[in-house]
């Protein structure tokens, strides 16, 4: 590509909201492992060698799609659902309302976050709830709180 590397067309493509979500495979000729981790880290769903056949593309492609299917069905709630932490005081009431602002763009974001919050969660469980990478979510977030 004259003008745009691999990484440059990831990180546009995660970067609209559009296309964040579209799973990309990586077909190169020669990446090290370093290549191979700067992608995944960047959001790439998999890595294909030059040359590689048609059937390994296709099962590429339907690994990420069944991945990703496997992703919203666990996330939107086809899966047990995390119970809340026991209360260690009954005797006070726990306040329900929200700890985080109203902001329609990060609402299944915060839900997570809520709903898990006893446990020990990390951005890239947060991330995989609602279908991005770690880098994605963190530019949204910064872009949409700026």
């Amino acid at each position: 590509m004259p003008k745009l590397d691999g990484y440059k067309v990831l990180t546009k493509l995660r970067q609209n909201p559009n296309t964040a979500i579209i799973p990309l495979i990586f077909v190169t000729a020669g990446a090290t492992c370093t290549d191979m981790r700067k992608g995944i880290e960047m959001g790439a769903d998999d890595y294909l060698f030059k040359p590689c056949t048609t059937e390994e593309l296709l099962r590429a492609i339907a690994a990420c799609l069944e991945k990703r299917a496997l992703r919203q069905k666990c996330y939107c709630g086809e899966s047990q659902p995390v119970l809340p932490p026991p209360l260690t005081d009954t005797t006070r009431q726990m306040d329900l309302k929200s700890i985080f602002p109203y902001d329609p763009d990060l609402m299944e974001v915060f839900l997570f976050i809520e709903a898990n919050y006893h446990r020990p969660i990390t951005l890239h469980d947060v991330a995989v709830a609602v279908g991005y990478s770690k880098a994605y979510l963190t530019n949204w977030v910064r872009l949409l709180r700026s």
